[in-house]
């Protein structure tokens, strides 16, 4: 499975983005019936969901809600992955280290995953996921070549143990 994923889709729109031939979204958990609503229409649509988060996961950890999530959730067909925290600054780091390892106890079927913007802390933060997404964003006005620049210095900061993602 090789993912070609859009971000924030509504329920609306997931028939138009598997038209185009993506086969990911990314989704948000925070309440588990609208995130197994969206779950049973990215199934239904042929796609897999990268299930954020991020929202339980701040300077503390909302270990409550992520059992009732995995619980409730991590047998859909349709999840890809549990993303963990998206773009996580260094006072979150043990936070999101911890979440990860809840989900890790609770599922072993699924990865958990996380996406930075800093590439100073590839690093550190290839060690809080199993996979490390980076998000270069190089349009508007930035270079395309950032984009190949920062899959380089992830592939190193993960000592191509890990797979990186691009955003």
């Amino acid at each position: 499975f090789f993912p070609l994923a859009l971000y924030h889709v509504g329920l609306e729109d997931l028939p138009k983005v598997a038209a185009l031939g993506m086969n990911a979204v990314q989704g948000w958990g925070g309440n588990v019936e609208r995130a197994r609503q969206y779950l049973d229409a990215a199934q239904a649509n042929g796609l897999k969901v990268l299930l954020e988060m991020g929202g339980l996961v701040g300077e503390t950890v909302n270990t409550d809600a992520i059992e009732e999530h995995v619980h409730a959730l991590k047998d859909h067909p349709a999840l890809l992955v549990w993303y963990v925290r998206d773009e996580p600054s260094l006072a979150l780091h043990d936070s999101v280290r911890q979440a990860a390892e809840l989900f890790h106890r609770l599922d072993r079927n699924h990865p958990t995953y996380l996406v930075s913007c800093l590439p100073n802390e590839f690093g550190n933060q290839a060690q809080l996921a199993d996979i490390l997404a980076v998000d270069p964003y190089p349009l508007p006005g930035g270079l395309v070549s950032r984009v190949a620049q920062w899959a380089d210095l992830a592939w190193q900061a993960t000592r191509r143990e890990k797979p990186v993602w691009l955003i």
